[in-house]
Order: structure tokens, then C-alpha cells, then sequence
């Protein structure tokens, strides 16, 4: 009948239990829900996987309560069990206490009066676990407790990668690489570029230096009250710029060595970034050495380069 399930099990020589595939039925046929792979120390799971052997729970274990790490004591020394797609992890001691925690990790032993609460690093806020004790012979009812986690010490450092030199009106790649430690929170950046242009807030930025000359940078990067800056200098040239002067009515003859496979000549007359590059038309002629093709000469100025555009 509708609603009905059903599962099968695959074990292995050991007599361990490897695959398990959920079915559900809808009404004429049965249609697979769920399969978990599961992954063995010994006797003892310490994996679930999907049916792609994607991790979806991990287990720690130490010993269980017959003192060995594979004996078959209380809950077989089942430390933590940790939902790898969530945020959630699940935690059982030596066999006296079980809870779950959201954003850190829980950790009690039988010896131990009082539990330790270990956040997960940058958390902030509050975390909630429910647990049990244990006397040997049952568990207590649950409990729950609270935990309210403040920002502890935390720190910040930036590395840079700027060029040394660069030609003027053309853009240069700025960007700053942050390692934080202790906190979550994202890191902003600020960009002086050295030549009175105003900031760039972005981590990955560029700018285009409208004149040559030296200008010292500089990124200051944070995070909560931490931040790090980053200097340095960077030349900024004359582009190199070739003219030449053809009489009108002439025409102009380019080449390039016949060894450039699958290149194809482009004009435009402006450099920079505000260049329009469209494909010349014209047709090359092929030698043993080189490759040139030949254009009129018309009005204004034309710039060529030639691309290669796969």
C-alpha cells in the first residue's frame, strides 16, 4: 500500500553491514529514497557516505567501556558524530552523556565534575546542547544547557601583489590576499593609489595611472578592531607609441613572421582602454617567411596589432 517502505542491507565477509538502500511505495512500484555506504575501522563505523561516497556523518571514537578501542562495551566509544552537510554535531562521552551542539563542541568524561565547551573557531553568540548522565545503569533525564560565546582574541595580516612598473593608460591589477585567524567576519580593503584619484574599496581592484611617474600605494585591509597595511611603489612609464607618416593614395605594407599560426590583423584608432578593435579584411598573402597583407592609406590615425582569438 501507498506509504509503505522497506530497506535492504549488504554485508560483508566480516558480517559488516556496508550498504544500506531505502525504498519507499507509490502505489505500484517501489522507488529508491536513500542509500549510505559505510565506512569501517576495525568493527567500529566511523563514516557514512552517499550513494556519489560523499561524507554525510563522521564519527569519533575512543575506548569504549570495556577499556579497548574494538571491544563491544556500552555505545562503543562513540566521542562525536559530526553532520557533515550541516552545521549541527552530536557528541557521546566514555558512555555518560550525550548532546548536540550547533556551533562548537561539547566534551565530558566520567572523571569530570564539569563539562568542557569548545566553540568552533570565530563563533559568536549563543549555543544551545542537550545532554544526559549516566550512572552506569541508566541515563538521567535530558538536560539542556546554554552556552554565550563572546569574541575572544583574533588577529589579521594582508599580503599584496602589486607590479613594479606599468605603462600610463593602460589598467593595472592590484590585489590583497587576507589571513584571519580567529574570526568570521568578512574583511574589508582600502586602496590609495598614489596619484589623487581616490580610494578603491575592492579587494581585487585595478586602475589606470594617467601619467607617468612614481607613485607610492598602499591597502589597508580589517576586520572587527584588527586591521594590516601593505605599501609599496610603483613606476609608471610613457607607453610605447610608433607613428610613422605615409603620403596619401599610398598603401601601407604589414608582416609578420609566417611561423604565427591562426593570427588575424585588427584596427582601431585609439590605444588604451577606450580602444574599438575590429578585424581587418583584407586578405594576407602567405610566404615561406613571413605574412603581410597590404592597406590604403586613409585620413587620421590607425593603430594594428595582430590577435590570436582561440
Amino acid at each position: 500500500m501507498a506509504g509503505s517502505w522497506k530497506s535492504e542491507f549488504v554485508y560483508d565477509g566480516l558480517m559488516r553491514r556496508r550498504i544500506e538502500r531505502d525504498y519507499s511505495w507509490n502505489g505500484s512500484s517501489w522507488f529508491q529514497t536513500n542509500e549510505i555506504h559505510f565506512v569501517y575501522d576495525g568493527n567500529d563505523i566511523i563514516q557514512h557516505r552517499d550513494s556519489n561516497n560523499v561524507p554525510t556523518l563522521t564519527f569519533t571514537r575512543g575506548k569504549d567501556l570495556s577499556g579497548t578501542l574494538q571491544g563491544a562495551g556500552g555505545i562503543g566509544g562513540l566521542l562525536a558524530m559530526t553532520e557533515e552537510a550541516g552545521t549541527n554535531s552530536y557528541y557521546h562521552a566514555d558512555g555518560n552523556a550525550t548532546d548536540h551542539i550547533a556551533a562548537g563542541q561539547w566534551f565530558a568524561r566520567r572523571e569530570q565534575q564539569w563539562p568542557t565547551y569548545f566553540p568552533n573557531a570565530g563563533f559568536t553568540g549563543s549555543d544551545m546542547f542537550t545532554y544526559t548522565a549516566w550512572d552506569t545503569s541508566k541515563n538521567s533525564a535530558l538536560a539542556t544547557g546554554m552556552v554565550s560565546v563572546v569574541q575572544g582574541p583574533y588577529s589579521l595580516d594582508v599580503v599584496s601583489h602589486v607590479a613594479t612598473n606599468a605603462p600610463s593608460g593602460w589598467p593595472v591589477a592590484f590585489a590583497a590576499v587576507p589571513t584571519v585567524t580567529n574570526n568570521s567576519s568578512a574583511v574589508t580593503f582600502n586602496w590609495n593609489f598614489g596619484d589623487a584619484s581616490g580610494s578603491n574599496t575592492n579587494q581585487f581592484a585595478q586602475h589606470i595611472f594617467s601619467a607617468p611617474g612614481n607613485c607610492s600605494w598602499q591597502v589597508v585591509a580589517a576586520v572587527g578592531t584588527a586591521s594590516a597595511t601593505n605599501s609599496g611603489g610603483i613606476v609608471i612609464n610613457a607607453p610605447v607609441v610608433l607613428a610613422m607618416s605615409v603620403p596619401q593614395n599610398y598603401s601601407l605594407s604589414l608582416a609578420w613572421p609566417s611561423a604565427l599560426p591562426d593570427v588575424v590583423v585588427e584596427q582601431s584608432t585609439t590605444l588604451g582602454s577606450g580602444a574599438r578593435w575590429t578585424v581587418v579584411t583584407n586578405l594576407p598573402v602567405t610566404g615561406p617567411v613571413n605574412s603581410g597583407v597590404n592597406l590604403p592609406v586613409t585620413g587620421g590615425n590607425r593603430f594594428f596589432r595582430l590577435r590570436q582569438p582561440w
